[in-house]
């Protein structure tokens, strides 16, 4: 995963995740809030190749400001991409 803004590699590992799929969106196939293993809360976005150059970061996430929780995270996403969400998944725990 790439940070969106700066391009630089994200080297914290996932530990939990919700995933909601975008069936209806050209550019993004998904979009996670996740929770790292450092304890910050972010947003990844799953962009669609054929949609970006092909140079361009595929898997790209930006952390949300400190303090914020998993949960207004996954409220984020409902409320932005509501019109282009098809599948939301249950909360996940990775190992």
């Amino acid at each position: 995963m790439f940070h969106v803004s700066t391009g630089s590699v994200i080297l914290h590992k996932v530990v939990q995740r919700q995933r909601f799929t975008l069936g209806k969106s050209r550019a993004l196939s998904a979009r996670d809030a996740v929770i790292m293993d450092n304890g910050e809360v972010w947003i990844v976005a799953h962009r669609r190749p054929e949609h970006f150059l092909s140079n361009a970061h595929l898997t790209v996430g930006h952390p949300l400001s400190r303090g914020a929780t998993f949960e207004s995270a996954v409220e984020q996403i409902r409320a932005f991409e509501a019109e282009f969400i098809t599948e939301e998944s249950a909360v996940e725990v990775v190992k």
